[in-house]
């Protein structure tokens, strides 16, 4: 995920030559957010006691673009973890000790090129 400067560590960018962009390790990119009640704050008419986040249903689905390195000759496949935490405010980072890693989703990739005459 792109570096945040002033919020991302510095210890965990690098910077990626392909983006001409820095990037930061170890980000989180939550897909899903956990439904919660938000808290009533006496005073603060704007928070109330509604359901925050997404519901899941069995038809549930997000999309996300991945990246992986191609080297020809070789199969090309990502394995990528999966995360959950208990917290009604997700850390940013997969290293916080709150974070639950729940399972890897694997690929395979099949890659085609044509050539154009």
């Amino acid at each position: 995920m792109p570096f945040r400067e002033g919020t991302d560590p510095e210890e965990n960018s690098y910077f990626d030559d392909f983006h001409n962009q820095k990037y930061c390790r170890c980000r989180v990119k939550w897909l899903i957010s956990k439904v919660y009640k938000s808290p009533i704050i006496p005073g603060n008419e704007i928070v109330t006691n509604k359901d925050q986040g997404d519901k899941i249903l069995t038809d549930t689905s997000r999309k996300t673009g991945v990246v992986t390195k191609y080297t020809p000759d070789e199969a090309a496949s990502s394995s990528l973890p999966l995360y959950s935490t208990a917290l009604n405010d997700p850390p940013d980072y997969y290293t916080d000790s709150s974070m639950l890693h729940y399972s890897y989703l694997r690929t395979s990739i099949l890659v085609i090129f044509k050539v154009r005459s």
